[in-house]
């Protein structure tokens, strides 16, 4: 196994290439940014990895798109959906590194996803912040739906608050199939900041700003997650009995991909022409909290 670290600025990181590229471990100055490595099967066990070329579900991993009508195999058993695109249970190349920064690289061929893609993640330390640029590359001669974000992985410290905008809440089935949009209502309104212990969870917002921020008071610790361009919604999962959350930053709603003939569609999955390049930039940075 060859796994990449990256030490910097007090981060201490390392990645698993060969496994979805998922982080095996994230710190600063030794408190756990992302969860660490857990028991059990990659990459679930890792504590953040990419979301290509979509985020979340495919419900039943069927879809029709420009006159094709697709079907992909269920890549987890005893799921009903498709689930987190490719990249995340793939291996992925390390093309260049440095003690603070990593270029990562994912081909996918053609096959019952009929289009060839490229997948990079460009992961760099500067001071405080840690940063992902993560873009798909259309590398097939036709129209290909597109979508991307990060499924970090966040420690369920008793005391963690969750904070973000949001207009839209996307009320899903109990396979998180989202079947209708609401208003944001006060159990899950997370403007002022709501706590995650106690808080059952997994659901699709709107997030127009492109930022959320993690606060654990008992640390004196906040993270401020900030992207951009096409990040406009959050994943907010949040298990019951487990000791971890996740806020995932992503372009498209949970089966998004099907939502594109209804009126009310949201924006996220992307019409990638031949040879185009859908890029996002995440920052993750630290910092004590005011007072």
């Amino acid at each position: 196994m060859s796994l990449v670290d990256l030490n910097a600025h007090g981060w201490d990181i390392v990645i698993d290439p060969e496994n979805g590229a998922g982080f095996r471990k994230c710190q600063f100055q030794g408190h756990d940014i992302f969860r660490p490595f857990a028991a059990g099967e990659a990459p679930f066990n890792h504590g953040n990895f990419a979301l290509v070329p979509y985020s979340n579900r495919i419900a039943h991993g069927k879809f029709s798109y420009e006159g094709k009508k697709i079907q992909l195999p269920l890549n987890i058993e005893g799921h009903a959906h498709q689930l987190h695109g490719f990249g995340w249970q793939a291996k992925w190349d390390v093309t260049a590194r440095q003690e603070d920064a990593v270029f990562l690289k994912y081909l996918h061929e053609k096959d019952a996803w009929p289009w060839r893609f490229e997948a990079t993640q460009h992961w760099k330390i500067s001071g405080d912040t840690l940063s992902c640029t993560l873009s798909i590359k259309n590398l097939s001669d036709e129209m290909m739906p597109a979508g991307l974000g990060l499924h970090p992985y966040f420690p369920r410290v008793h005391d963690a608050i969750l904070s973000f905008m949001s207009d839209q809440h996307f009320v899903a089935d109990e396979d998180c199939i989202p079947y209708a949009i609401q208003p944001i209502s006060q159990s899950v309104d997370f403007s002022n900041g709501k706590a995650v212990l106690g808080t059952k969870l997994d659901d699709c917002f709107s997030c127009p700003t492109g930022k959320g921020r993690i606060s654990w008071p008992s640390l004196n610790l906040q993270l401020d997650i900030t992207s951009g361009p096409h990040a406009v919604h959050a994943i907010v999962f949040s298990p019951e009995g487990e000791d971890y959350f996740c806020y995932e930053p992503v372009s498209n709603i949970n089966n998004g991909i099907n939502w594109r003939e209804r009126a009310d569609c949201p924006p996220g999955i992307v019409d990638l022409a031949p040879g185009a390049v859908m890029q996002e930039t995440t920052d993750f940075t630290v910092s004590s909290i005011k007072a």
